[in-house]
C-alpha cells in the first residue's frame, strides 16, 4: 500500500516516466532509492542507444569521441512535490569523429602511397591530397560513404537517417563539390525520377496509374521539372574520374584478381568488427606492377573480363545465340593484344604466383572461357585454332594444359579420315610428353592414344603401351530407392528416405552405409580431408614467405594452388609428414582446432560445421600412414586435387574402419578426376566404393 500511496503523490512528466517508475516500485522504496534507480536506468538506456558494431563507428566504446557537450543529467528526473514541473534540458544528438569506414580507407590510402605512389599521376595524387588535407571530417565521412554505395545519384536527405558521423550534410556535400570530388553536371530527369518513391510519384502525376512504370511514363510525357527537383532536394554523385581512381586504388591495395560490383572494403569492414576473422600471418607487400603502364593494362584486362562475365550470365538466362556471339567478339578483340603481350613479355623468371597479376594472365583466362563459348556456338574450327594458340604458350594457365589437349583432340577427331586421326595421335603424344600436364589428364590422353592406335591398325609392336599405368577398378555396389521427382537434365533428383521424407541420392546412400555398420558419415566431397590437411599444416601454410601474403585479408597464401607451395616449404612439409607418421596427428589437430574454432577463422579448405570429435575420429580411422600419404599428395597438388574427391566419408570409430564412397544416380558415370582419386585412395590402402543408386521398379528389394 505504501508504494501505491507514494506513486499518487508523484507528479510525472509523461507516460514513459510512469512506466519507469512502476517497474521500480515492486517493493516499497525510499525517495533516494527511487531517484538512484531511475538515474541508473537512464544511463543504461544511453548505452543501449550506442550503434551496433556493424555501423560506421569504432568497435570499442573507449574510441568514441563525443563532439557535443554532454548535457548534465539532472539529479532527480521526477518531482516529488505536487505542482512542480521538471525542466529537463533537451540532449543534443551524438556524433562520432571516427568511423571504421574512414579508418579503413585511410589505412588503405597510406599503404599505397607509402610503397606504390609511382603508379599514380600527379593529378591523381592531388585528389588524394585533397581528401587528406583540404576537406574536414564530415566531408571525409560523406566521401567514403558515397564510394561504398553503388555508383548512382543519391538524395542527401536519405543519407541523414541514423547518421552519427556527419553533423552538417549540406556543408559536407558543398565541400566535396567545391574541390571537384563530386559530379558537376545536373541530374537528368530520368535519374531524378528513379529517386522518387511511388507515393511521391503519385503526388506529381496528373492522373492515377497501376504501377511505378506507368507513373513514370505519364510523368515523362508531361513533367514539372521544378516540382521534381523540389521533391528530391540536393543530390550527390561521385565524379567519374574520382570513382575510377578509387577503383584503381582498391585494385592496388587489395591485389584484386577479378572485378566485382561489391566493394572489396566490405571484407575489411567485416574483419574490423570481428564478423569475419582471417588467419594470423606476417604481411609483406612486394612490388607487383613495375610501372603504371603494366597496372593500366591489367586493369583494362579485368574490365574486359567483367563485361564478358556479364554477357555470359545474360546469355545463359536468355538462351540467346546473339548474346553468345557478343561474348566471343569481346574475346576476339583481345586476341591480337594478347599475342603482342606474349611477345613483349620482359621478366620471364617471375614467380608463377605473381603472374596472376599480369594482363596476359587475364587475357589467357578470357580466351580459355571464349573457347567454351565457341563450343556452344558449334564453331569447332575456330575453337581448334584458339586451343592451339593456348597450347603454344607455356607461361599462363599451366594447370589447364591437359584439358586443352583433351578438348583439341576431341574437336579434331570429328573428322574421321585417316590423316586427321594421325594428326590427333601426334597431338596426344605431344601431350603426354609435356611435363606440365597433370597425371589426372594423362589418363585421358592415354585412352585417346589407345583408341587411335586401334583405329589406325598400328601393329602391336609399334604401339605405345600404358598398361602399367592402368587405374584400379573400384568396388561397385548397387542399391535401390524410390525416386520422387521426375528425371530432368541438369536438376538434382529427389528420393524417398527410410522415414518417408524426401532426401538426396547422397543422403539415401548414407543411410545404407549406416546399416552396414558405419555409424558416422558425412556428404563432404572431400571437405573433411581438406580440413584435416589444413589443420595439420596450418603453421606451415601461413609461415612467413616472400610475396605470398600481400594483404591482411587472405584465406590462403597466393601460391597455395601452384607447385611453388610445395617447393618453397619442402623441408617443413617433410618434417610434418614424419610427425604424422609417428602418430602425433591428434595433438596437432587438437591444438589448432582449439585456437581457431572459436574465431571461425576463414581459411581455404576449412568448414567449421565439422565437429572436432568427428575430425579426430576420422583421422584415427584413416590411420597415420594413409593420412600422411594424403597430406603429402595435397601439399604437392592442392590446386589440382581439390575436385573429384568421393562424395561420402563414412567411418566406425569402435572398429577403427573407414570408407570413401562415390555416389552415382541413374545414368551417371565417373569422370577422369574421380577415377584418379579412387585409384589414389585405393593405393593408400583405404576402402573405396562406387555406389550406384537405381530406381526401384517393384521387382527388386529396396536397399
Amino acid at each position: 500500500m505504501a508504494a501505491k500511496r507514494l506513486t499518487k503523490r508523484i507528479k510525472l512528466n509523461n507516460d514513459s516516466e510512469q512506466k519507469k517508475l512502476d517497474s521500480y516500485f515492486i517493493v516499497p522504496k525510499s525517495r533516494d532509492q527511487v531517484v538512484k534507480a531511475l538515474e541508473i536506468q537512464d544511463q543504461d538506456q544511453q548505452l543501449d542507444q550506442l550503434p551496433p558494431p556493424n555501423t560506421p563507428i569504432p568497435r570499442t566504446r573507449e574510441c568514441f569521441i563525443k563532439t557535443t557537450e554532454t548535457a548534465t543529467m539532472p539529479s532527480s528526473p521526477i518531482s516529488f512535490n505536487v505542482g512542480e514541473e521538471d525542466e529537463k534540458p533537451e540532449e543534443e544528438p551524438l556524433f562520432y569523429e571516427n568511423s571504421i569506414y574512414t579508418d579503413e580507407f585511410n589505412v588503405m590510402l597510406s599503404a599505397v602511397l607509402d610503397g606504390e605512389k609511382f603508379l599514380f599521376t600527379q593529378s591523381e595524387l592531388d585528389i588524394f591530397h585533397t581528401y587528406q588535407y583540404k576537406i574536414n571530417g564530415d566531408a571525409k565521412h560523406l566521401f567514403v560513404r558515397l564510394w561504398m554505395r553503388k555508383k548512382r545519384w543519391i538524395r542527401l536527405d536519405k543519407l541523414n537517417v541514423n547518421n552519427k558521423n556527419i553533423r552538417d550534410l549540406e556543408s559536407a556535400a558543398q565541400q566535396l563539390h567545391e574541390h571537384g570530388l563530386t559530379a558537376k553536371h545536373e541530374i537528368s530527369v530520368d535519374d531524378a525520377l528513379t529517386l522518387l518513391s511511388v507515393n511521391e510519384l503519385k503526388e506529381i502525376a496528373p492522373c492515377r496509374a497501376n504501377n511505378r512504370a506507368e507513373y513514370l511514363s505519364i510523368i515523362k510525357a508531361q513533367f514539372n521539372l521544378e516540382e521534381i527537383h523540389r521533391r528530391i532536394g540536393t543530390c550527390i554523385l561521385l565524379d567519374d574520374h574520382v570513382h575510377t581512381l578509387l577503383r584503381r586504388l582498391h585494385l592496388v591495395y587489395y591485389r584484386l584478381t577479378v572485378l566485382e560490383e561489391k566493394s572489396p572494403m566490405t571484407t575489411a569492414i567485416l574483419a574490423r568488427i570481428s564478423r569475419r576473422n582471417y588467419p594470423e600471418y606476417v604481411t609483406c607487400r612486394t612490388t607487383i606492377w613495375e610501372s603504371r603502364v603494366e597496372l593500366l593494362e591489367y586493369e583494362q584486362a579485368l574490365q574486359t573480363e567483367l563485361k564478358f562475365e556479364e554477357q555470359s550470365i545474360k546469355a545463359k538466362m536468355d538462351h540467346d545465340d546473339d548474346t553468345l556471339r557478343a561474348c566471343w567478339e569481346l574475346c576476339a578483340n583481345c586476341v591480337g593484344l594478347w599475342e603482342d603481350l606474349l611477345k613483349t613479355r620482359k621478366d620471364k623468371t617471375r614467380p608463377y604466383t605473381l603472374r596472376q597479376f599480369e594482363a596476359c594472365q587475364v587475357y589467357t583466362r578470357l580466351i580459355d572461357h571464349g573457347t567454351r563459348v565457341l563450343a556452344k556456338l558449334h564453331e569447332y574450327d575456330l575453337e581448334a585454332v584458339m586451343l592451339r594458340k593456348l597450347l603454344n604458350q607455356k607461361v599462363y594457365r599451366v594447370p589447364k594444359r591437359g584439358r586443352w589437349y583433351d578438348r583439341l583432340a576431341l574437336v579434331q577427331s570429328k573428322k574421321k579420315d585417316r590423316p586427321t586421326k594421325k594428326q590427333v595421335l601426334a597431338l596426344c603424344i605431344e601431350g603426354i610428353q609435356d611435363p606440365t600436364v597433370h597425371s589426372i589428364d594423362l589418363h585421358k590422353l592415354h585412352r585417346w592414344i589407345h583408341k587411335l592406335q586401334r583405329d589406325l591398325a598400328i601393329p602391336k609392336r609399334e604401339q605405345l603401351d600404358f598398361s602399367y599405368l592402368k587405374l584400379r577398378k573400384p568396388v561397385k555396389r548397387i542399391i535401390y530407392g524410390e525416386r520422387v521427382s521426375e528425371a530432368v537434365i541438369g536438376r538434382k533428383a529427389t528420393w524417398r528416405a527410410d522415414d518417408g521424407a524426401e532426401c538426396s541420392v547422397e543422403e539415401l546412400s548414407l543411410s545404407y552405409y549406416k546399416k552396414q555398420g558405419y555409424q558416422q558419415g558425412h556428404h563432404t566431397e572431400g571437405g573433411m580431408i581438406s580440413m584435416l590437411f589444413m589443420l595439420l599444416f596450418w603453421d606451415i601454410v601461413f609461415a612467413p614467405m616472400d610475396g605470398v601474403f600481400e594483404t591482411p585479408y587472405q584465406a590462403a597464401p597466393l601460391d597455395m594452388a601452384s607447385d611453388a607451395f610445395y617447393a618453397g616449404r619442402v623441408s617443413m612439409i617433410n618434417e610434418r609428414i614424419g610427425e604424422i607418421e609417428q602418430g602425433k596427428f591428434l595433438e596437432l589437430i587438437t591444438r589448432v582446432d582449439e585456437r581457431e574454432r572459436s574465431r571461425e577463422t576463414v581459411c581455404i579448405g576449412v568448414n567449421w560445421k565439422y565437429t572436432t570429435e568427428d575430425l579426430l575420429h576420422l583421422a584415427e580411422c584413416i590411420g597415420a600412414i594413409a593420412l600422411s600419404s594424403l597430406c603429402r599428395l595435397l601439399a604437392e597438388e592442392f590446386g589440382q586435387r581439390r575436385g573429384g574427391m568421393p562424395d561420402l566419408c563414412c567411418w566406425d570409430y569402435e572398429s577403427k574402419r573407414s570408407i570413401f564412397v562415390e555416389v552415382k544416380g541413374p545414368g551417371d558415370s565417373l569422370s577422369e578426376t574421380q577415377k584418379a582419386w579412387i585409384d589414389t585412395l585405393a593405393g593408400f590402402g583405404l576402402n573405396v566404393e562406387v555406389c550406384h543408386v537405381q530406381v526401384w521398379t517393384g521387382d527388386d528389394m529396396l536397399l
